[in-house]
């Protein structure tokens, strides 16, 4: 689906590159999402395998969604209690959708999706009508429009001196209701201008008598090229609840391959286009005819209002303009649960809590000593430790919950640093929290130029996803265990 492809798939090269790992779940199979694209109906054993695809997705959502620390949710609305258990498995739930859903009649829809803004730490909206309805149930909305890879939809090359003009029309079967208002403009466009094409890409069900109409199928391997053999862009829409909230995604598609546009002045439409400047606005039936006709006849504006259009595309509506807004969202997100955790030095009372935590089995088989500690061995080295100046151990609390420990020992030539969770609070990301919040702490108690380092178990992926998460970085391989460094700027 176009809003997966550009709200998701395609920041993933630029997330990767930022150093954020990613798990992508579909939560419909791709049968059902060529289905919708092509308007198919399904039946009923279609039906019942698309229930079981997404109910095994649901499965893979709720045993992933503890393992990373954000679970970001692109227009799929879960049934509530299943969002609830997830809200109760991570906490950093971000919800993004880019269409007016909720100008739904659908009662039992409306409770989910409104659940679901409930519910999310933050929301990532296309426009401000969408912002201004979600903000009814979430304070946190965020607008980011598109983006549009400008990459790949380059501008379109020169195509000498070609007698032809083409105005050109994408998108969904659906969306070809929007057209057919322009059926007597596009008529009278065809009689004044014997060198008119007009092309609908992916429209499904518009007719008109005249060979300048040429109906093609979508194709995301042609889309580019089909695009760049366009001359004008155009976007009609009718003035209702539901596309005063869509997304403005073909305009951008327009003015990044440097077309000028053509469109209705409703929602977001007012805010891509800039009227005069990367193409027009029209309102009524005369002043698209007119629009287009000016277009039609003058090579010259065309050429600047793509242009324009291009320049406006790049600098408001790409991947690297909405990057650094879409990486702060996230980071504001996450950084509401990092603010509460609190670290204080431990005190003799700690002895216990802590050594049930250094012999729960998962804790032992990940240290270097597997052997469970007895409480007689534990207490002793607690002890001295909590006297030893050379050494520095912090208690996180989260709330009431104290969710784990950070140890520093200041050694001849480095500074050693290792950490344990409290088992309850196991897979919900709390242990890159506690080294980051722990390592700056220690920096602060102690002014030292000495490394940092942790030393992990060679098969304890899991550690050093944490320790990389939390800014060490790999730098020896030993025999028995790999070194860890911290790199942040001390």
């Amino acid at each position: 689906m176009a809003s997966s492809r550009t709200r998701i798939y395609q920041y993933l090269p630029y997330l990767h590159k930022a150093g954020i790992e990613t798990k992508i779940i579909n939560y419909v199979s791709e049968k059902h999402c060529r289905r919708n694209i092509e308007m198919a109906k399904r039946g009923f054993f279609g039906k019942i395998a698309d229930k079981i695809f997404s109910w095994r997705q649901t499965v893979k959502i709720l045993f992933f969604a503890p393992r990373y620390d954000i679970l970001f949710i692109q227009k799929v609305l879960l049934a509530s209690p299943i969002l609830s258990l997830l809200k109760k498995l991570n906490n950093n739930i971000v919800f993004d959708f880019d269409d007016a859903i909720h100008s739904s009649v659908n009662e039992a829809f409306l409770k989910r999706f409104t659940h679901t803004l409930r519910i999310s730490k933050c929301v990532i909206v296309e426009n401000e009508q969408n912002k201004e309805y979600a903000e009814r149930f979430n304070k946190n909305v965020n607008i980011i429009t598109g983006p549009i890879d400008t990459s790949r939809y380059a501008a379109k090359p020169e195509r000498g001196n070609s007698d032809k003009v083409t105005i050109g029309w994408i998108g969904s079967p659906e969306a070809t209701e929007y057209i057919k208002p322009l059926t007597n403009v596009f008529k009278t466009l065809a009689e004044r201008c014997g060198n008119l094409r007009i092309t609908l890409i992916g429209s499904s069900g518009f007719n008109m008598d005249t060979t300048s109409l040429t109906l093609k199928e979508w194709k995301l391997d042609s889309e580019v090229k089909d695009l760049q053999d366009f001359d004008i862009g155009i976007m009609p829409l009718e003035d209702n609840a539901w596309t005063r909230g869509k997304g403005g995604y073909k305009l951008l598609q327009y003015m990044a391959t440097g077309l000028p546009s053509v469109a209705s002045p409703v929602g977001v439409n007012t805010k891509i286009i800039k009227d005069g400047t990367t193409g027009f606005l029209a309102r009524s039936e005369d002043e698209w005819l007119d629009r287009l006709a000016i277009l039609l006849e003058k090579k010259e504006l065309r050429e600047q209002m793509g242009r324009a259009g291009r320049a406006r595309a790049e600098t408001l509506f790409s991947y690297e303009a909405s990057l650094p807004k879409f990486l702060d969202i996230i980071k504001k997100c996450l950084s509401t649960q990092m603010v509460n955790i609190e670290l204080n030095p431990a005190v003799r009372g700690d002895c216990k809590k802590l050594f049930l935590w250094k012999n729960h089995p998962t804790v032992r088989k990940n240290s270097f000593n597997i052997k469970n500690i007895s409480w007689k061995e534990h207490k002793k080295w607690f002890y001295s430790k909590v006297r030893d100046e050379n050494a520095k151990i912090y208690i996180a609390k989260q709330g009431k919950n104290k969710i784990g420990v950070i140890r520093f020992q200041i050694m001849k030539d480095h500074i050693q640093v290792s950490v344990n969770l409290n088992p309850a609070f196991f897979g919900k990301g709390l242990g890159t929290k506690i080294i980051m919040f722990g390592t700056k702490k220690f920096l602060t108690d102690v002014k030292s130029d000495m490394s940092i380092i942790a030393e992990i178990k060679k098969n304890n992926i899991a550690a050093q996803n944490t320790f990389s998460k939390a800014g060490y970085g790999y730098v020896e391989e030993m025999p028995d265990k790999l070194l860890y460094r911290n790199t942040v700027e001390k």
